[in-house]
């Protein structure tokens, strides 16, 4: 764990993680502590509340009757106990989520990136990496026998350099893209999934690509900030890995609420900057780019959502892997 100042004006505290798994321990360090302590009180002892909420998955949800005003009530430590325990549970499912998910949404997930990454290909065909990923040149790692019968002294085929189109990303070369988990994803967690995923994949033909979850507890308080961690994609990017962290409905109020708490954040403003250098920050208001609201776009049919979602795919994609001056007209369709 690493901590600093925000050079940024979200401020406060930046609580770098070495990894998910990190993150996953201090949530449950939290849980254990809260669970504990609520177990050593009277049971019928009554006890003002006060609690954190930010959206609609309230975590005092069935145990304190309020309005929508309000952010606390009177409870007994019995209930305070029940709630603790529901949370823990809570805690353990998203925990689960993240290191195992499930196959038939994997499944659904996989089939659905791959048509909208064929699809943003063809309304951006510069991204396909043989036309915008290569090169012609005397030197290469294949050559053409048609170029070389020929005569050709350019015949073989080299992946283009940054100077000549492509450029390189925030993370030390590598695409660095950041999920804000401070807010709801609008649509289905996974339709959302399938869309980062099929603009990662069409990233990763130019540079690798890091994926780093950014939650916000802001506040004025010095223990208030941004946590960070980056997702360990060793072996090979897993895009239906990404579900838990786009659109799982306790992936704030619970997770990141348990992680901060344990880091000692005291307040609840969201996070709207990344918080280190980044080619993209994810948000789940992403089709607002586009003039479309929630109401809209929860109104309009699959393949409605299906044309928009490889529309932003294709802007997004040759936005950052292309420098302005090289990457000609934007999308076809």
């Amino acid at each position: 764990m690493k901590k600093h100042k925000s050079p940024t004006k979200n401020g406060g505290t930046t609580v770098v993680l070495d990894s998910a798994a990190d993150a996953i321990k201090l949530g449950e360090a939290y849980a254990n502590k809260l669970v504990e302590a609520y177990a050593k009180q009277p049971k019928d002892r009554k006890v003002d509340v006060n609690f954190l909420q930010r959206d609609e998955h309230d975590p005092m949800e069935g145990h304190c009757a309020k309005s929508k005003k309000q952010t606390g009530c009177k409870m007994t430590y019995g209930a305070l106990l029940a709630s603790a325990k529901d949370r823990q549970r809570r805690f353990t499912q998203c925990e689960e989520a993240i290191v195992k998910g499930d196959p038939e949404t994997k499944e659904a997930i996989s089939r659905m990136m791959e048509e909208l990454h064929d699809m943003a290909l063809d309304l951006a065909p510069s991204l396909k990496a043989n036309h915008a990923g290569f090169q012609r040149s005397e030197d290469g790692f294949s050559a053409s026998p048609e170029l070389l019968a020929a005569g050709e002294e350019k015949c073989c085929i080299q992946r283009k350099d940054e100077g000549e189109g492509i450029k390189g990303g925030e993370g030390a070369g590598a695409y660095r893209l950041i999920i804000n988990t401070d807010v709801s994803w609008w649509g289905q967690p996974s339709d959302n999934a399938a869309m980062v995923g099929a603009l990662t994949l069409i990233l990763q033909q130019f540079h690798p690509v890091e994926v780093w979850i950014q939650q916000g507890w802001l506040g004025s308080h010095d223990s208030d900030g941004i946590t960070l961690f980056k997702l360990d994609f060793t072996g090979a990017f897993d895009p239906t890995a990404l579900t838990f962290w786009i659109g799982h409905h306790d992936k704030d109020q619970v997770f990141s609420y348990f992680i901060n708490m344990e880091l000692g954040r005291e307040n609840t403003s969201t996070s709207t900057t990344a918080e280190i250098e980044a080619d993209l920050m994810l948000r789940g208001d992403w089709m607002k780019v586009y003039g479309i609201d929630e109401g809209k776009f929860g109104s309009m049919l699959h393949t409605e959502k299906m044309d928009l979602m490889a529309r932003w795919i294709a802007d997004t994609a040759m936005q950052i892997a292309f420098n302005p001056t090289e990457q000609g007209p934007l999308i076809t369709g």
